[in-house]
């Protein structure tokens, strides 16, 4: 069966079972899964779904979906297209405890409420089907607003042990789609203070964590959400774990200690974020970071661009499966840098040693460059700018199908040179090998 075939029974499948804008959204995402995985890879992913009527069948069942797991490149779990909505919730649950002001419906059928509790907490745990989600630090007391509509669907929050629980519940129906459904969950931190772990689940909906005028410590931080965006501002923490399924993830002014960020289908942006260490991956979207300091920094991107710009790392290693790498400013090293298909960038960097492999597009590598370099292109040029003197450099470079120049001077189709503790190896099988000294 084509993937095309598939995805039409699947059309037919859900037709006039689902709105018809959740119906072009969960079309829109099976077909992504398929990109992901590629002719090599469609067939045996289709056979992992069952038919389509079986498919659709079971995302009709589905009401007890839990969030699957990161959306894997090599596998593609069957169950991360579910990631529909598929919510079925509990009535309004009555509350007890001191802090807290209940707003109840007038009636047992009703299908709204909201509360506030005040009670001061030390940590956050957040766990929710559908909910936007944010936290600010402001003022000077503790607060929690909960709100909702929709059958079948409550939120209950409660301080146990000094830590703020959030829960979604819900019961019987189901629901394919989330346009009967909303939620709010806004929590207020004062000023000043701290917590001590910070952990935010939700299956649907946003994520939007800030921090007050100097900042707000979390301890652990763990965000995850399964189809969101996610944005963080203002925050300091030990250790992060950000994981999204489908949203943009987001951060500016943050200090995320050790940290880890995944997104399946989305963007990541980063402005004035600094680290100890880093490891961001992506399977399908764009990366741009701008004024940030990481630390060892290790970046695995299957699809879409990674844009760095005055960025300060220890090692960093950059491998893209598809799309350009283009860095401005970087200061680094070593580096490891290998892009399938798309080119190479670097424009006044400060680089100590490295490799650069490309497959299919330029490597153009200029600034303040020194110690060991291997620069391996298959389909592309590549061009050396270093500001460091000549005497201190020497290379070994070659060409196929191309030419060799050092200064501007042609030298045909490899060159070598001994020189000081500097030293390029370039190889290139079609196009251009280029060496420049920018202070000879």
């Amino acid at each position: 069966m084509t993937r095309e075939v598939y995805l039409q029974r699947l059309r037919r499948a859900l037709a006039g079972k689902v709105s018809g804008e959740e119906l072009e959204r969960t079309v829109r995402y099976y077909a992504a899964c398929l990109d992901e995985a590629g002719p090599e890879g469609e067939e045996a992913l289709m056979a992992e779904w069952g038919e389509p009527e079986e498919l659709a069948e079971r995302l009709r069942a589905a009401a007890g979906h839990r969030r699957p797991g990161r959306w894997a490149r090599a596998g593609i779990a069957a169950g991360l297209g579910a990631v529909l909505v598929l919510s079925a919730v509990l009535g309004l649950r009555h509350l007890g405890g001191s802090g807290v002001r209940r707003v109840e419906t007038a009636s047992e059928d009703s299908v709204a409420g909201a509360f506030t509790l005040e009670d001061p907490f030390s940590a956050v745990d957040i766990e929710v089907d559908v909910g936007n989600v944010t936290l600010i630090q402001s003022g000077t007391d503790y607060a929690c607003d909960l709100s909702w509509s929709g059958e079948d669907y409550t939120l209950e929050a409660r301080v146990e042990d000094g830590t703020l629980v959030v829960q979604g519940n819900r019961s019987g129906g189901i629901h394919l789609t989330a346009e009967d459904i909303s939620a709010w969950i806004e929590i207020t931190v004062p000023e000043g203070t701290d917590l001590t772990g910070l952990e935010a689940y939700t299956g649907l909906g946003d994520v939007a964590l800030t921090g007050g005028e100097n900042g707000l410590s979390t301890g652990h931080l763990d965000v995850t959400a399964d189809m969101g965006d996610v944005t963080l501002s203002g925050l300091r923490a030990e250790e992060t774990v950000l994981t999204l399924d489908m949203g943009e993830l987001s951060a500016d002014r943050c200090a995320l200690g050790r940290w880890t960020g995944s997104n399946a289908m989305g963007g990541m942006s980063f402005s004035g974020v600094t680290a100890e260490e880093t490891a961001l991956t992506l399977d399908m979207g764009e990366l741009t970071a701008v004024d940030c300091a990481w630390g060892d920094t290790d970046v695995d991107s299957a699809g879409g661009n990674v844009t760095l710009t005055r960025l300060e790392a220890g090692t960093l290693d950059c491998m893209l499966d598809l799309g350009g790498l283009e860095l401005t400013e970087v200061t680094a090293g070593p580096v490891d840098l290998e892009v399938a298909m798309g080119g190479v960038t670097a424009e006044d960097c400060t680089l100590s040693e490295g490799t650069v492999t490309c497959d299919g597009g330029d490597v153009d590598l200029a600034g303040a460059l020194t110690g060991t370099w291997n620069a391996e292109n298959s389909m592309g040029s590549v061009r050396v700018s270093t500001s460091a003197p000549r005497e201190s450099w020497g290379w070994d470079l070659s060409s196929d199908l191309g030419g060799v120049w050092v200064d501007g001077r042609t030298q045909s189709t490899q060159d070598h040179a001994e020189g000081g503790p500097n030293f390029l190896t370039a190889r290139t099988d079609l196009g251009e090998v280029e060496l420049n000294f920018t202070n000879s």
